[in-house]
């Protein structure tokens, strides 16, 4: 089987052959070859691009050759309504920084990466970004609810699903969705979810080959203001139990605002009853799951924007290395122990100034420098910062 290699670039002095994300699927011939689909710029693509069925066989892989932790974004598809991906063949997609415009108004189902039923046998997605706008589900009011609102969706009869190493960001639904159905295998790891009202959906289907570990849930009522039900992870079945899971184990669950009463970590919809654990203490007592979980801020180096982790994070080291990817998002090696999340590499360094006190008509300020280690001091300060008097710890 041979590997063809094609280039997608919108400036065409970096590629002779120089085309669009459809362009491109479009020679993905169903010839069994695989396929491996360069992007070579940071350019925006705002159009729709659906991977047709390929029958004999053959994987594409789309991927960005310029990401890393100094090259965000990477790719930005945006500016279009319904799916920005749709793959009806095996496939990997790799470094691509999806944002979809939060102007777009409608009922339609909206997905960054959507699998349909009946075409991929194969999918594998890591170190991408997907951020959804910052879309509220119920933002339009009944009827027209925003369903579907997904970074990634894997409908059933995908034999292998591989979601690792992304940022799933803003994501007024569901961030990860997958539908197992008996016999499949599906992996979703050392990813970091934040603002999403249902963090991982598993909506029906066999858990025994399933596992969640290593992930991040940094949940946040204040996104989404309208909806009452927050979720980390949220299985829709009435046959099946967290017991069920091969593993469900090493990962962080933080809630941002303890005083919604329907907050829940985990979400079970069993035998026509609901089981809903709204901690972590609940869920472990309840099962042989999240041995090794943690209830704790992950502590990012801002909550906005970079989610790589500040020096004090528990996600450092508190993951298990049986199973991780051998490099995080950025590329890095992770190290034994990983650390859970996305991103092994810590926050770069900067200094930061607040204003801690004032006494006697004077300001004092505390500053704090971070890279590999974190240092505070204390400095007195009269329209800027001394650094004789700065107090390394």
């Amino acid at each position: 089987m041979a590997t063809i290699t094609k280039t997608i670039s919108k400036n065409d002095n970096l590629s002779p052959d120089a085309e669009t994300i459809q362009e491109a699927f479009d020679l993905c011939l169903d010839d069994g070859n695989d396929y491996d689909l360069q992007i070579l710029d940071t350019a925006t693509y705002t159009e729709q691009a659906e991977l047709a069925a390929r029958t004999s066989g053959g994987t594409v892989h789309l991927r960005s050759t310029v990401y890393s932790r100094n090259a965000r974004p990477i790719v930005t598809i945006s500016g279009v309504d319904g799916n920005l991906l749709t793959l009806k063949a095996d496939h990997k997609v790799t470094g691509i920084h999806f944002v979809y415009d939060e102007n777009v108004q409608g009922d339609a189902y909206r997905r960054c990466v959507y699998v349909p039923t009946g075409f991929a046998e194969y999918s594998e997605v890591y170190d991408c970004i997907f951020d959804m706008g910052g879309r509220y589900l119920w933002d339009a009011g009944p009827p027209s609810r925003e369903f579907g609102h997904c970074g990634y969706f894997s409908e059933w009869e995908v034999d292998e699903v591989y979601v690792y190493n992304n940022v799933f960001r803003r994501c007024g639904y569901i961030g990860c969705r997958v539908d197992p159905a008996s016999g499949d295998t599906f992996k979703i790891y050392n990813n970091t979810f934040v603002k999403c009202q249902e963090g991982i959906t598993v909506e029906t289907g066999n858990l025994a080959n399933g596992s969640i570990y290593n992930n991040i849930f940094d949940m946040d009522p204040d996104f989404s203001p309208d909806c009452n039900n927050f979720y980390a992870i949220f299985v829709h079945d009435t046959n099946i139990d967290p017991d069920d899971f091969a593993l469900l184990d090493y990962n962080l669950y933080y809630f941002r605002n303890s005083g919604l009463a329907l907050t829940t970590w985990v979400y079970w919809s069993r035998g026509g009853s609901d089981y809903k654990y709204e901690r972590l203490a609940d869920l472990q007592a309840a099962h042989s799951v999240e041995a090794n979980g943690i209830e704790q801020q992950p502590m990012f180096c801002t909550y906005c924007a970079d989610y790589h982790l500040k020096p004090s994070s528990p996600c450092i080291g508190a993951g298990t290395a049986a199973g991780a990817p051998s490099g995080d998002g950025d590329g890095e090696t992770r190290p034994t122990p990983p650390a859970i999340g996305a991103y092994e590499g810590l926050c770069e360094s900067a200094i930061g100034v607040q204003i801690d006190k004032k006494q006697n008509d004077t300001y004092w300020v505390r500053v704090s420098a971070v890279n590999t280690k974190q240092r505070t001091g204390e400095s007195e300060v009269s329209g800027r910062v001394n650094l004789k008097y700065l107090r390394w710890l």
